[in-house]
């Protein structure tokens, strides 16, 4: 379960293709299992569970493309574009501090490892999360790491907030996400190295342990 939840965003990137492909495979064995029989001779036990078996998977594999090709798609189409950036530069986004709201940028934490966390109050995972980013802002300041918490709710509205669960996290607030298309879909997390590179990405809570082992990879 751990190991699903640190790992949903990645699976959800090839939600999309891994569907796909199993709704072609099952396909093919529906075929397969009924190939040179005539209609009216029933089939063996086995081979009607087997067509049984891939009949199933075949409607269920459609499930998950209209999924997420509809509801899903904010979270898939997100995981696909993070996924692809992997290695590459974060585009250097402008955000305002909730603190006093002076305008500030990614790239002013250069040199920095940076969590990104993109949250929102409504969002309990969010809620529930903010403390372990603080706690991991308090651990690793000193050996360069940057916490960033981001809202696109306003400042004033999230200021009593923080301050009260992430007072050490620098806690910002931005009207739109802008490049990353994640609508209602949150917590997501970026792991920025150093050189403003990102390293890998979450969506969901996480536990200490899991932002800890990530962040210190690139210190």
């Amino acid at each position: 379960m751990e190991w699903l939840r640190q790992n949903f965003a990645h699976l959800a990137a090839w939600a999309s293709p891994a569907f796909a492909a199993f709704a072609v495979l099952a396909a093919a064995g529906v075929w397969w299992l009924g190939r040179g029989r005539p209609f009216l001779i029933p089939a063996d036990p086995g081979r009607k569970f087997g067509s049984f078996l891939c009949s199933s998977l075949v409607g269920l594999s459609v499930v998950g493309i209209v999924v997420t090709h509809g509801p899903m798609s904010p979270l898939v189409r997100t995981a696909q574009r993070l996924h692809r950036g992997v290695g590459e530069q974060v585009p250097d986004f402008r955000f305002r501090l909730v603190s006093d709201d002076s305008e500030h940028q990614l790239a002013e934490f250069r040199g920095k490892v940076v969590l990104v966390n993109l949250w929102a109050t409504w969002c309990p995972p969010c809620r529930a999360e903010l403390p372990v980013l603080n706690r991991l802002q308090a651990a690793y300041r000193a050996q360069g790491v940057i916490v960033l918490t981001l809202s696109d709710e306003p400042g004033v509205e999230i200021r009593e907030f923080v301050a009260k669960h992430s007072p050490d996290a620098v806690n910002g607030y931005m009207p739109r996400f802008g490049w990353l298309e994640i609508e209602s879909f949150r917590p997501f997390t970026l792991v920025v190295d150093r050189k403003g590179v990102l390293r890998d990405y979450f969506f969901g809570s996480q536990e200490f342990v899991t932002f800890e082992v990530k962040t210190r990879e690139y210190l």
